[in-house]
């Protein structure tokens, strides 16, 4: 598919073609376009085919379907697109919802929630595809084709050493009714595939790109439905988007050269087509196309990770799209809620370039989430915290309820890290004394603790007991006196500080994290510290 489409940029092709479309008009097939006033509500579809997880392509397919229905008043349904079972992955669907779920939007009809026009699996609804697929035989909009694979492997063959575009020959397209049925009855395996109208120019009307423009001759003669009965996605998305009444299709880019074929098939059944949006392709950093094979771009991967659901869906909604200028919230145009998004998103900034996914941008857009999620829902980012931290057995359960305190720890915090991985690694000090014996503790002791850090915490303890104030101000003034009056530099005192505090050289500011801990915690901690280390060096 993807080669049809680089192929259609040829202006030279188009040209030819449009040429002898105006020389002689196919009846009624030479311009079809889709409509763009078409009335009534707006209602979208996600239709996933579950032959794995969810990865970044799926959920940002799902969430521009999403945020454009809410937009605009419409309903978002979800349909599993299962006829292919050779790849069917058993929990597949269960993963979707899951995923769905997790982000925070959740389909208003269809699989897992049912609806007016269930059955919402394609599976189930096979005899509704046959039944048209008779319709389009007996009007003469397609054909039975008895080729076998090795003919049709031939023919590809053949094409190809030719420099020939791979296609169907028509070689079955001639075959009269009593032929075919005569193969038929003969109990010859057959499909049933479209009839393309070789002259003329199909239009797409893409919401994305404007007018997009398909040679007939070009078009290939699409199986409809299989030997083994099941139709192909071609013919049931077709029909099930009209029988669900969907207003508006919005898929990846790799689906623009097939729509053509759809738009055929609308005219066919005297349907009116939808709208169609074609979203740009999904790429790595190096230009490469991204691949569901790599484990990193599965929702489950993310989650895992420790990512906020925010953060995810904020980072896929701007994979091609832009927001308005004047949709900043909280001082940022591009950090967005889902509530926000729903409010602001529009196809028109939807991007016709492949859109690069960046593990920058994410870090970038977690971390600022993580910031205003401290100051604009505080209280629900407490109760994530609190569940992660009832994960560890050694922690103050009389702190972890404190809400006020948690919240305080988190503001603390908030300026460095990305994740709620990082961030319970990052308060896990505030309700845990550390534990000078764990290696990475060993490891900065031997880097930074003498006696002449020995003596300069000594000093600073003597600072801290008698200090008027307990605030991040005096608190980093105390350690920047001491280390001048005992000329420890000021980076070996702290990381002291910090070893005997919480057990790492990294966290947040030392000085805001002491005035969170509080007076008393911060005196037991560096002396009950200085004495362990002391006795383990038998000084």
């Amino acid at each position: 598919a993807p080669s049809l489409f680089a192929s259609m940029r040829h202006v030279s092709v188009l040209a030819r073609a449009v040429a002898r479309c105006s020389a002689r008009l196919h009846a009624g097939a030479s311009a079809r376009v889709c409509s763009s006033d078409a009335a009534g509500e707006v209602r979208t579809r996600f239709a996933p085919s579950p032959t794995g997880e969810m990865h970044l392509g799926g959920l940002r397919t799902a969430l521009f379907n999403y945020l454009f229905a809410r937009r605009h008043g419409g309903k978002f349904l979800l349909r599993v697109e299962d006829t292919d079972r050779t790849r069917f992955v058993p929990g597949a669907v269960e993963n979707i919802l899951g995923a769905l779920e997790w982000a925070g939007f959740s389909p208003d009809e269809g699989a897992g929630v049912g609806g007016p026009h269930a059955p919402y699996y394609q599976s189930e609804r096979t005899s509704t595809y046959r039944h048209h697929v008779e319709k389009l035989l007996e009007d003469g909009n397609a054909y039975r084709c008895f080729c076998t694979p090795e003919r049709l492997q031939s023919v590809r063959e053949q094409m190809l050493r030719a420099g020939k575009r791979v296609m169907y020959d028509g070689h079955c397209a001639s075959l009269t009714i009593d032929e075919a049925r005569q193969l038929e009855q003969a109990g010859k395996p057959h499909t049933i595939r479209l009839r393309v109208p070789h002259d003329g120019v199909t239009t797409v009307h893409d919401m994305v790109r404007g007018f997009v423009h398909f040679a007939n001759e070009i078009i290939d003669h699409q199986v409809l439905l299989k030997s083994d009965g099941l139709p192909t996605y071609h013919l049931a998305s077709v029909v099930d988007d009209h029988l669900m009444r969907i207003s508006h299709v919005i898929r990846g880019e790799e689906w623009l050269p097939s729509t053509p074929k759809h738009l055929l098939l609308y005219s066919f059944f005297g349907w009116e087509a939808p709208h169609f949006a074609h979203l740009p392709l999904l790429t790595n950093p190096g230009g490469s196309k991204l691949s569901k094979r790599q484990g990193d771009i599965s929702v489950d991967f993310y989650k895992a990770e420790g990512y906020l659901p925010e953060a995810v869906v904020n980072f896929v909604s701007l994979l091609g799209w832009t927001p308005p200028q004047s949709s900043a919230f909280g001082g940022h145009s591009d950090v967005l809620f889902l509530r926000e998004l729903e409010k602001v998103f529009t196809i028109d900034h939807v991007h016709k370039a492949s859109a690069v996914v960046s593990r920058e941008k994410l870090d970038s857009l977690g971390s600022m989430h993580i910031r205003r999620m401290v100051e604009e829902r505080g209280e629900e980012l407490v109760d994530q915290v609190t569940e992660l931290l009832k994960g560890y057995d050694d922690y103050d359960k009389d702190l972890v309820l404190d809400r006020q305190y948690t919240l305080r720890v988190c503001d603390t915090v908030k300026e460095r890290v990305r994740t709620l991985s990082e961030l319970a690694a990052f308060v896990r000090p505030f309700y845990a004394r550390p534990d000078l014996s764990s290696a990475d503790a060993v490891a900065l002791a031997e880097r930074v603790w003498s006696p002449e850090s020995s003596a300069a915490v000594e000093e600073l303890l003597g600072r801290l007991e008698g200090a008027d104030a307990w605030d991040s101000d005096a608190l980093a003034a105390a350690l920047r006196d001491t280390a001048a009056s005992t000329s420890v530099r000021f980076k070996t005192l702290s990381l002291s500080v910090r070893l005997l505090c919480t057990g790492s050289s990294v966290g947040a500011s030392l000085a805001h994290s002491l005035a969170v801990l509080g007076r008393g915690e911060t005196l037991h901690r560096l002396s009950a510290g200085a004495r362990e280390l002391a006795a383990r060096r038998g000084s």
